[in-house]
């Protein structure tokens, strides 16, 4: 689920401007197309290259290959834990516009993992462990909603 931070939206159009007067200053006769040009080509270098081990983790998601996704989505949270200000500046750093943090992101697909492959409370520990990180997460509020319901607790 791909929640977007429309307020990111007003700086990545601003860097995206930056960029064009920077091709306009370099000379270039289309200056917006070499401006959105470069945008692009950053916001996708970023995008691929910063977050690795959580696009490794979404790719074996992608291939139902729960237990091996963990450790990526492990790493993933150590890495923005340890760099909080690149995901604190996700929107200008990564170009990301995405409301959910890496690391809230990496802690519920790391739950989810665990859920698909049977180990329930190692799935609710770490949806707990992301409501104590981001009280408001409403994924993790949610799963653990219905983690409940199916167990039948009230």
């Amino acid at each position: 689920m791909r929640q977007i931070a429309w307020g990111a939206m007003l700086s990545q159009l601003g860097i995206m401007a930056a960029l064009m007067i920077v091709a306009r200053v370099l000379g270039a006769e289309d200056f917006v197309i070499w401006g959105a040009v470069a945008y692009v080509v950053l916001s996708l270098s970023l995008s691929r290259i910063v977050p690795i081990d959580q696009r490794r983790g979404m790719r074996l998601i992608r291939r139902e290959k729960f237990a091996e996704a963990i450790p990526f989505f492990e790493r993933s949270h150590l890495f923005f834990m340890r760099h909080s200000w690149i995901d604190r500046w996700r929107y200008v750093v990564l170009l990301s516009a995405s409301r959910i943090s890496y690391r809230e992101t990496a802690l519920l697909n790391a739950a989810f993992c665990y859920s698909q492959i049977g180990e329930g409370q190692r799935a609710r520990e770490t949806y707990n462990q992301t409501l104590r990180e981001f009280p408001d997460s409403q994924i993790a509020k949610a799963a653990l909603r219905l983690m409940d319901s199916v167990s039948g607790v009230a």
